[in-house]
């Protein structure tokens, strides 16, 4: 018996294991994180089971002093490396030191740097990331200007990349066709044989303009970098009229107006997609190449969360919650996004 595992998961993947034995299980490696990171918590609070785990890590001072909050992120297994984890650090310091844009701040560990581990069973989460905690709050409402406020903050990532002379030795995955046809970001590689054959045509076609755009893109700076890869509201918090701009863990070199198209497959920026380019072109322009793109690339974001969550739908934690979200996605991708 592994002693990390819950007893009553002991013999189970992580996947099939229950939302409790998950959540438990991490609790106990967060536990053993924040210790690597030199910290002696006095509350570890849960703030989110998803796809990572994140907790909220608070540190009383012995003198009154206010607290020292932090967030504890613990990755979900087989969807980041160690080696992928340490660039996101790295590309959140050089964003830190080189624009004004608000972004977590990777605290370091004396013996592993800003990733820790544990070794542990494979397929279990076995690595975490512990940021300064970043108070804010998510938009309830969205107006023309928070909208197109959004754009520019984009558009401001987007020049950051252009400018960082190192970020290609950065190790992060790159834009392709398996996002769709499965081996990247935790899709086995056999997902389409579990697919109807009408979504596996979806596919195939999505997979001919990733790689038609891709041609197109790589090698020219100017359309090609590292992006932010799950850039929308909920990765946007407001303290007052400043931003900040969280979970950059599914950052890949793609094509810039691949992350403009995440962020108008949203629901409340798709409503105010023209203030959103407006602001976006405050800082950067989107060539009528790029901006023709669009309606495809959006499609291919609906896609590959679509693809991920038929890849996982069987996972305890998603069964029940997401089929009629599934449905829904499905039914829109082969509408056209209409």
């Amino acid at each position: 018996m592994n002693k990390h595992i819950p007893s009553h998961a002991e013999g189970t993947t992580y996947s099939d294991s229950s939302a409790s034995s998950q959540i438990r299980y991490c609790r106990d490696l967060g536990q053993y994180l924040v210790s690597v990171f030199g910290l002696d918590p006095h509350r570890v609070t849960l703030v989110r089971h998803w796809l990572n785990t994140t907790f909220r890590v608070t540190e009383f001072s012995a003198n009154g002093e206010l607290p020292e909050v932090y967030a504890l992120r613990i990755s979900r297994p087989d969807y980041v490396t160690s080696a992928s984890l340490l660039a996101e650090a790295t590309w959140l310091d050089h964003l830190r030191c080189a624009t004004s844009i608000t972004v977590p701040e990777p605290m370091e560990s004396a013996s592993m740097g800003p990733v820790a581990s544990r070794p542990g069973p494979v397929g279990w989460p076995t690595m975490g990331m512990l940021f300064r905690w970043l108070p804010g709050r998510h938009v309830a409402r969205w107006s023309d200007d928070l909208v197109s406020s959004a754009g520019e903050l984009l558009a401001q990532l987007h020049v950051a990349a252009m400018s960082y002379r190192e970020i290609e030795r950065l190790e992060r995955p790159r834009w392709s066709p398996a996002i769709v046809n499965g081996g990247a970001w935790g899709v086995p590689k056999d997902v389409l044989g579990s697919l109807t054959a009408a979504k596996r045509d979806i596919a195939s076609k999505a997979s001919d303009t990733i790689e038609d755009i891709s041609r197109h893109c790589q090698g020219n700076e100017s359309q090609w970098g590292l992006i932010h890869g799950d850039f929308g509201p909920r990765n946007l918090l407001r303290k007052g009229s400043n931003w900040r701009v969280l979970d950059f863990d599914n950052g890949c070199f793609a094509p810039y107006a691949y992350d403009v198209a995440v962020a108008l497959a949203s629901p409340a920026i798709s409503a105010r997609s023209a203030a959103f380019l407006r602001g976006y072109s405050t800082f950067r322009r989107l060539s009528s190449q790029e901006v023709d793109w669009l309606p495809s690339l959006t499609l291919i974001r609906q896609l590959v969360v679509a693809v991920w969550f038929e890849a996982h739908a069987r996972d305890a934690l998603f069964v029940g919650r997401i089929d009629g979200q599934l449905d829904a996605m499905w039914s829109v991708i082969r509408s056209g996004g209409k």
